[in-house]
């Protein structure tokens, strides 16, 4: 599931949280290297994952990405969310935000955009169902997905009501009984594959 590049990331970005924890002072010049490093180590690769492990919206396209056996073809880059660095603003994404996927000297954002982008257009097990039918379905709850996260956010700070947009997500799951999610045409109740809900509902 990972490569070695992956593994130099996870390396990097856990030793930055104990630098930062024990050492403070030395923390903004060990950033600007590990920084640094990882940009030189994504320049082997035309295909970059810019993208945060705390970040939900990232993980998306990461496990896409590792789903579909991309982990040689798509580089992973990490950002740190709290000190974002300036190069990743003005010479990647202005927007400023993950994830973020560059191909071909084009960006794509947004975590729908990227994981669509990545199923299109590279190898490997196709995150959509075949059946027009479930593959409709699927479109359908894609374009709710932002109205459910936004309710589940709002109630988990204090306010809205989530009620109503759990009720219509397990209501809407029960309109395929051919497994107990039905996001792909192959999931079934041992073994399956997942698809795109799987990824953004993570």
């Amino acid at each position: 599931m990972f490569n070695q590049c992956d593994y130099l990331n996870l390396i990097l970005y856990g030793t930055r949280l104990i630098f930062f924890d024990e050492y403070k002072v030395w923390f903004s010049l060990f950033i600007q290297l590990s920084n640094l490093l990882i940009v030189v180590f994504s320049l082997f690769c035309s295909c970059r994952l810019y993208m945060a492990y705390t970040c939900p919206f990232a993980l998306a396209a990461w496990i896409t990405r590792n789903y579909k056996g991309l982990q040689d073809k798509i580089q992973l880059v990490p950002i740190d969310l709290w000190k974002r660095p300036a190069w990743y603003k003005e010479k990647v994404y202005p927007e400023n935000k993950v994830p973020a996927l560059e191909h071909n000297n084009v960006v794509i954002g947004d975590s729908l955009d990227v994981v669509k982008y990545i199923d299109n257009n590279f190898e490997g097990p196709s995150l959509l169902p075949n059946d027009p039918a479930k593959r409709e379905f699927v479109e359908e709850l894609l374009a709710y997905t932002d109205k459910f996260v936004g309710a589940v956010y709002a109630r988990l700070q204090g306010g809205g009501d989530a009620g109503a947009p759990f009720n219509y997500l397990e209501t809407a799951l029960q309109k395929f009984t051919d497994g107990p999610c039905t996001y792909s045409s192959r999931f079934e109740r041992k073994g399956g594959s997942v698809g795109f809900l799987d990824q953004l509902l993570y």
